[in-house]
């Protein structure tokens, strides 16, 4: 699915699978957004995901999703929907040596950076 909401943004998603360390499938969303100068990607962990969270599969979850979009985003986001009275959060992700570090960022000014309206239903991802 292909939606575009700035003339220059396009986001796709796609629904990814991959192993957890333990062994289970976790099943979660990769939208890639594209703009002019760069491409970010957002994993999405949604209330109703199984398996080991995104973060602590960071490793396995990433090379899936690098995989689809056929090169390592600029941006690696994770992106969290919550159902716990939290509000839904996204903190970029970094490899260096092979390690993930977090960085907790505005979702409003990232989801301004793509073009993407912030949902007030708690999922401002959710493009279908």
């Amino acid at each position: 699915m292909v939606v575009s909401y700035a003339p220059t943004a396009q986001v796709e998603q796609y629904s990814i699978a991959y192993v957890d360390p333990n062994g289970q499938t976790c099943l979660r969303r990769l939208t890639v957004a594209t703009t002019a100068d760069c491409v970010v990607a957002f994993l999405t962990e949604r209330v109703h995901d199984t398996g080991m969270s995104i973060t602590n599969a960071a490793e396995a979850a990433w090379a899936v999703a690098i995989e689809v979009i056929g090169s390592t985003p600029d941006l690696m986001l994770e992106h969290y929907v919550r159902s716990d009275g939290l509000e839904e959060s996204v903190d970029e992700v970094q490899f260096e040596n092979g390690d993930p570090t977090w960085h907790p960022l505005s979702l409003d000014l990232t989801l301004k950076l793509v073009g993407i309206p912030r949902s007030p239903d708690g999922d401002s991802l959710a493009l279908v």
